[in-house]
């Protein structure tokens, strides 16, 4: 089992220097919220301490919500086409992974990537 948290070879995650920017010029983290898209919504941690958010609903995965945050390349649509939720992540200290043994037959990866 690998388990990986934004550690692979080229991949930064949130500490890159060197993001990709929005056509606004800011880091491509800055994505707009489903309600309001004017409105960034920041990457945010969920708490599995305090809260539930191992149980969470899961994202769409349709072929028009993954294109939609696609945006043809810009990759700055996702919360607009997939929930707020999108930009939330887990910690390791935080993940059922760290704290219970688990059995599965093929690699696991957690990992943010740059495209």
């Amino acid at each position: 089992m690998i388990i990986t948290y934004g550690h692979l070879s080229g991949v930064r995650g949130y500490n890159d220097r060197f993001p990709l920017a929005l056509p606004d010029g800011k880091p491509i983290w800055f994505q707009g919220r489903m309600d309001d898209p004017a409105q960034p919504i920041l990457p945010f941690h969920f708490n599995t301490q305090k809260t539930s958010a191992q149980f969470l609903q899961d994202l769409d995965h349709s072929w028009a919500s993954q294109h939609g945050a696609i945006a043809g390349g810009l990759m700055n649509a996702w919360p607009i086409n997939k929930t707020n939720l999108t930009m939330g992540y887990f910690e390791r200290a935080g993940s059922c992974l760290s704290i219970m043994p688990c059995r599965m037959r093929s690699p696991f990866v957690i990992t943010i990537l740059r495209l």
